[in-house]
């Protein structure tokens, strides 16, 4: 598969999201680099669009004490994507995280240099498959800053993108208060134990001085203990150097979860391809479920299975999907495509849906079945 299908692609989704041209085609062109060991597509799904590093902001918080005493947290970022965390998933949530701190200047050295925006794990959730994080980006002098995502607006974007209901832009507020706009980004480092180049990002400004940033990525790596690695960067509007921080902390996974394993009901063979479906695995956690996809396609580019799937019920309604792993190539040759759900029971029956690489060709469905004894 060349490059300018997967860019043409790309240019397509990110034309959807409200983000500066430049960020835009930052993730255009960092998508559609191949990578010869795994494959993030999820062209059907409007979760994974969303998810590829796009920052999503919602409605600011009152300031006052209110904001000053309250950080926004998981169930809350939950709640504003319109499902609601599991309540057996609660007692997950880690809080007072042991954290190291490394501030560094633009050239990489780790000197003690103290900086205008502090970064503080507030919560963390982690199950099998995924990690949710939230950070709070506080400027370390109050009445001094105004927090705005990178990449995100620009100051001459009104300040209803921050959820501050006036009439005037970004830029006008900030000069209106006397306050210098700070460009805040926060990220896993790539030795992170996760996917950083697919993690959903999302910012709520609690007030002007704060911003609480909700991260989810999946997980690359099976370990229960996980050292998580943090990159912030904060620009300043003003032109001058960026300076870039980073933090860590060990997130342990106390998760359970249980599993069934589904095979297809007639033949795995998928129309029109040489491609064929193995079995699929569906684990639930606290958290969430997720769909583990396993099959040949004589077909495929190396590193890249080609093909995507969906789920659906016994009456063709799709399950409403919240993000995808992408598809890895294990040892063998086989492909395995992971996608995620809310939490759900196993069903005995469900179908699989199956499309071309971009979601615009239809290869069919195939009906699975729940194994015996599963």
């Amino acid at each position: 598969m060349s490059d300018n299908p997967n860019k043409t692609y790309y240019q397509r989704v990110y034309r959807q999201l409200h983000a500066s041209e430049q960020f835009k085609e930052r993730l255009i062109t960092m998508n559609h680099t191949p990578n010869h060991t795994q494959t993030k597509k999820h062209p059907r799904s409007s979760a994974y669009k969303a998810a590829a590093t796009a920052v999503i902001l919602a409605a600011a918080l009152p300031t006052g004490a209110y904001a000053a005493n309250h950080y926004w947290g998981i169930t809350d970022f939950f709640k504003q994507s319109g499902k609601e965390l599991p309540k057996e998933a609660g007692h997950l949530i880690e809080t007072d995280l042991a954290q190291t701190p490394k501030p560094s200047d633009t050239n990489g050295a780790s000197d003690a240099i103290s900086t205008p925006v502090t970064f503080t794990v507030r919560e963390a959730l982690c199950d099998s498959g995924t990690v949710n994080i939230v950070i709070e980006a506080k400027a370390a002098e109050s009445g001094k800053y105004l927090l705005v995502p990178d990449d995100c607006t620009t100051e001459t974007d009104s300040v209803e993108t921050l959820g501050i209901h006036e009439d005037i832009s970004i830029g006008d507020y900030a000069r209106s208060k006397c306050l210098e706009i700070l460009y805040i980004s926060s990220g896993f480092a790539p030795d992170s134990p996760f996917f950083p180049g697919a993690c959903h990002i999302s910012a709520k400004s609690i007030q002007d001085d704060t911003l609480s940033v909700f991260i989810s990525a999946d997980r690359e790596a099976s370990d229960t203990d996980l050292n998580t690695v943090l990159s912030h960067t904060i620009r300043p509007a003003s032109g001058t150097e960026t300076i870039t921080a980073s933090s860590s902390f060990l997130l342990a996974d106390k998760s359970t979860s249980r599993t069934a394993r589904y095979r297809p009901k007639n033949s795995g063979d998928i129309p029109g391809t040489n491609a064929a479906i193995q079995s699929v695995t569906i684990e639930q956690t606290e958290v969430f479920t997720y769909v583990d996809i396993y099959y040949q396609n004589a077909q495929a580019v190396p590193g890249d299975g080609g093909l995507y799937f969906s789920v659906s019920d016994g009456s063709g309604t799709e399950w409403e999907e919240r993000s995808g792993r992408g598809t890895l190539q294990l040892a063998d040759g086989t492909y395995c495509l992971r996608l995620c759900y809310d939490k759900m029971e196993f069903p005995e029956t469900c179908f699989l849906n199956v499309f071309d690489g971009f979601g615009e060709s239809v290869y069919g469905e195939i009906e699975l079945e729940r194994g015996i004894g599963e």
